[in-house]
C-alpha cells in the first residue's frame, strides 16, 4: 500500500461502490491515495442525503428521518471503517499525513451534522411524541440516544456558543490524531543502547537476536512493547532495567514527539466543551452516558477496590524484598515477581511458554469460542485479501445463523503499527433496510515478538490471556444480532464493553482451553498438571500489584477530566509528574519521585476514547468476575454451556438494544455480586 498516484475516479477508486461480499476488503485494489478522495466523496454524498432528510416538507416520521439518518453515510462509512485500523496496524508516514487532512474535514462534517437545524428539529419532534409512535424497544432507545446525540452534539447551542463548538470539535479531533500519531513515531526510534554485550545476560535468544552492533562498538536494541516487558522481566543486569524502564515510561516526554502541550489542551478543550454543554466537568459529560453514571460513583468503585487490595500489597513486596535483598523499585518487580513464583510458588513462566506455541494458543482460543457458543472457525488461505503478510483470515460461522463473519488475525509487532493489543471493523454488523443481514469484518491485533525464521513463537501466559481478551472483544461483535448499525457488537457503553473480553480471560487454566493451546511446541505432549497447579497458585501473587497499577490509571484518567477551571488545567500540565502523584497517592506502589509521568503516552484516554472511562476497566471486571462463575462455577467442575448460551444470547448477541444492567439481569437474573472479583483474585478468602 506504497501508491501515492491520485485516484479520483469512480471507475478505479475501488471505495466508490459496495465491496464484493466475495473478496471482503479489496486490499490488493486499495491504494493509499484511495483514502482521501473517497472521503471527500463520501462527505458530499452524506451531506446530500443530510440534506434530503432536513428539507422534507412531510411531517417526521421514523421512516422519513430516524432510518435515513441510521443508516445514511453508506459510502462514506465504507472508507472511513477501512481507513481507521489501518492508522494503527498500517500507519506509514504516507497514511499518517493522509489522515491528518482526512480528520479534520469529518471532524466538520460530523459536526456539521448534529448542528444541522432542521434536521435537529425534526429529530426533537419524533422523540417528543415518542411514546404515542408504538415503537419497539430498540427503535424507542435508537431515537432515545439519537436525540441525546444531538444535545450532547451542541443542537442546544445557540449564536457564539454554536461556532465555538464547532472549532472545539475540529480542534479535539485533530489534536487526539496527533497524539496517536506521537505514539507510533517515538516507538519507531525507541533504541536501548549499551556497550558491553555482557549486559544483555538472562535475557532470552529471541531477543538478543534482535541486538545489532553500533558504529562505535556497542550494541542497540529497538524497543516495542513486549521487548521491553521481556527484558524487564529476564535481564539480570539491573542498571541496565533501570535504563529501559526510563528509556520507556519516558516515551513522549520531553522528547521530538512530546505529548505534554497536546495533552494540555485537549483537558483544556474538552473542559471547555463540557461547560458549553452545562455540565462542571468533562468527566460529568462523558459518564451521563455510561453505566457509572457520575464521577462520584467512580471514585467511590476505585476507592473501595484500593482499600480492598491494598493490605495484601505489603506481604507481596515484602516477598520480593526478601528475594531481592534491597528495596523494590519499579524497574525491579517483574524481575524479582519471576524469581519469586519459580522458589516459593513452584512456577516457572519460562517453563510453561514452551507449552504456549501461538499457532496453538490461536487453536485454543477458537476452539473455547466454538466450545461455548457453537461457533465454528475455517482458514481461509487465497480466498480474501489482506492488508499485509503476516494477516490471516477466517471464516466464523454458527449452525443455525449461517456466516456471521470474518476474523482477521495480525499478530506481531512492526513499526508502523502502535502499541499494544486491540480489536476494531472493517465492517460492522446489521441488517440492511432491505432486510439482509451485514456480516462483521473483524480484526484483532497484537504486538507479539516475531521470532527468527525456523523458530516457534512462544507465548507467556500473559500474551496468551492478552489474545483470550481480545477475542472476547471480536465475539462480542462475530455474535451480534442487531437490527441498527449504532446498536450492533461493541457499540455498547464504554464500562460494558469490557465485559465480554475480561470474562474471556478466566479460561486461560481450564482444561478445556489448555488441552489444545497447552501443547509442546516440539513433541506434542500436553502441559503438565504440576505446570498448570503452579500457575493457579500464584494467580493471586501479583493481585494487588495489578490492580493498583489499573486503579492508578484509572485516578489519573478521573484527575485529568475533572479539571474545573483553566486554571487548575494550567496548574495540573505546568507539572505533569506532580500533578500525577497527587491523583495516585492512594494506590502508589513505588517511592520513584523522578518518574517521568504516563499521560503523554496515555493514548487510551487522549487518543483512543476512553477519557474518563478508563476505570472501566475495572468496573467490567467486577461485571466479568460474576458471570465467569456463572459458566465456570469452580475449577474442576465442568463448564456450565446453557449459562454460556444465556451469556451469549443476554449479551453477546443484543449489543446496546437495551441497557446495560438490564441485560446484565437478564443473563444472571440478579445484579452483580462485587465480592466476585475478591473471590476471583483471592480464592482462600
Amino acid at each position: 500500500m506504497t501508491d501515492t498516484k491520485p485516484h479520483t475516479s469512480s471507475a478505479t477508486n475501488p471505495f466508490f461502490a459496495p465491496f464484493d461480499e466475495t473478496e471482503a476488503i479489496p486490499f490488493s485494489r486499495i491504494t493509499e491515495a484511495d483514502y482521501l478522495p473517497a472521503i471527500k466523496r463520501g462527505i458530499e454524498l452524506h451531506s446530500a442525503e443530510i440534506d434530503a432528510i432536513a428539507d422534507n416538507p412531510d411531517e417526521p416520521t421514523i421512516d422519513n428521518t430516524l432510518l435515513p439518518l441510521e443508516y445514511g453515510g453508506a459510502d462514506l462509512t465504507r472508507v472511513v471503517e477501512v481507513m481507521g485500523p489501518m492508522t494503527s496496524a498500517m500507519s506509514t508516514d504516507t497514511l499518517m499525513s493522509i489522515d491528518a487532512e482526512a480528520t479534520p474535514l469529518l471532524a466538520a462534517h460530523s459536526t456539521e451534522v448534529s448542528l444541522n437545524e432542521k434536521l435537529w428539529h425534526r429529530i426533537r419532534s419524533l422523540y417528543d411524541r415518542r411514546h404515542s409512535l408504538g415503537l419497539d424497544a430498540p427503535t424507542m432507545r435508537l431515537l432515545t440516544d439519537c436525540y441525546l446525540s444531538f444535545t450532547r452534539n451542541g443542537a442546544l447551542l445557540e449564536g457564539a456558543d454554536r461556532e465555538r463548538f464547532k472549532e472545539l470539535s475540529a480542534s479535539l479531533a485533530d489534536l487526539s490524531r496527533r497524539f496517536g500519531e506521537n505514539l507510533v513515531l517515538e516507538m519507531r526510534d525507541l533504541r536501548l543502547t549499551g556497550t558491553d554485550r555482557a549486559e544483555l545476560s538472562g535475557i532470552p535468544a529471541h531477543i538478543t537476536g534482535q541486538v545489532t552492533d553500533t558504529p562505535e562498538g556497542g550494541w542497540s536494541l529497538a524497543v516495542s512493547q513486549p521487548v521491553f516487558m521481556e527484558v524487564m522481566r529476564t535481564a539480570d543486569n539491573r542498571e541496565l532495567r533501570r535504563r529501559l524502564y526510563r528509556l520507556y515510561s519516558g516515551r513522549n516526554f520531553h522528547t521530538t514527539h512530546d505529548n505534554t502541550a497536546i495533552l494540555s489542551e485537549i483537558a483544556a478543550l474538552r473542559r471547555e466543551k463540557a461547560s458549553l454543554l452545562g455540565y462542571p466537568t468533562y468527566a460529568h459529560f462523558a459518564l451521563a452516558q455510561r453505566m457509572a453514571a457520575t464521577p462520584d460513583r467512580v471514585m467511590k468503585l476505585l476507592n473501595d477496590l484500593c482499600d480492598a487490595y491494598r493490605p495484601a500489597l505489603a506481604g507481596e513486596m515484602e516477598s520480593l524484598r526478601r528475594i531481592a535483598g534491597h528495596n523494590i523499585e519499579p524497574w525491579d518487580y517483574s524481575y524479582y515477581a519471576q524469581k519469586l513464583k519459580a522458589a516459593e510458588y513452584d512456577f516457572d513462566e519460562n517453563a510453561m511458554k514452551p507449552y504456549l506455541e501461538l499457532s496453538n494458543v490461536t487453536k485454543g482460543v477458537l476452539h473455547m469460542a466454538s466450545l461455548l457458543y457453537g461457533i465454528r472457525f475455517d482458514e481461509i488461505t487465497g480466498e480474501v485479501d489482506t492488508y499485509h503478510p503476516d494477516v490471516r483470515v477466517y471464516r466464523v460461522s454458527h449452525p443455525d445463523r449461517g456466516t456471521l463473519g470474518l476474523l482477521y488475525l495480525d499478530f506481531f509487532a512492526r513499526p508502523t503499527k502502535q502499541p499494544g493489543a486491540w480489536m476494531t471493523e472493517f465492517r460492522g454488523q446489521m441488517q440492511r433496510p432491505d432486510g439482509t443481514p451485514q456480516r462483521p469484518y473483524v480484526t484483532l491485533v497484537t504486538n507479539f515478538v516475531r521470532p527468527a525464521d525456523g523458530e516457534p513463537c512462544l507465548l507467556r501466559p500473559s500474551e496468551a490471556e492478552t489474545l483470550l481478551h481480545e477475542t472476547g472483544h471480536a465475539l462480542h461483535s462475530l455474535l451480534s444480532d442487531c437490527r441498527y448499525p449504532s446498536q450492533a457488537g461493541t457499540n455498547v457503553r464504554r464500562d460494558f464493553v469490557e465485559l465480554p473480553s475480561q470474562f474471556n480471560e478466566g479460561f486461560l487454566t481450564r482444561p478445556e482451553f489448555l488441552e489444545v493451546a497447552g501443547r509442546h511446541w516440539q513433541t506434542g505432549d500436553p502441559v503438565p498438571q504440576t505446570l498448570v497447579d503452579g500457575m493457579r497458585r500464584v494467580a493471586a501473587f501479583g493481585a494487588s500489584y495489578a490492580c493498583l497499577r489499573q486503579l492508578g490509571f484509572g485516578l489519573s484518567d478521573m484527575a485529568w477530566h475533572t479539571l474545573a477551571t483553566d486554571a487548575e488545567v494550567a496548574e495540573a500540565t505546568a507539572d505533569p509528574a506532580a500533578f500525577e502523584r497527587k491523583a495516585t497517592a492512594s494506590v502508589a506502589v513505588f517511592d520513584d519521585p523522578d518518574g517521568a509521568p504516563h499521560s503523554q503516552s496515555f493514548g487510551h484516554i487522549f487518543s483512543g476514547g476512553y477519557a474518563a472511562g478508563y476505570y472501566s476497566y475495572k468496573w467490567a471486571e467486577v461485571l466479568a468476575a460474576d458471570a465467569f462463575e456463572a459458566v465456570a462455577p469452580a475449577p474442576g467442575s465442568p463448564l456450565d454451556l446453557e449459562a454460556a448460551a444465556r451469556f451469549a444470547g443476554c449479551v453477546l448477541s443484543q449489543g446496546d438494544t437495551a441497557d446495560p444492567a438490564d441485560l446484565y439481569r437478564r443473563f444472571r437474573g440478579r445484579d452483580a455480586d462485587p465480592n466476585a472479583l475478591l473471590r476471583r483474585d483471592f480464592p482462600a478468602k
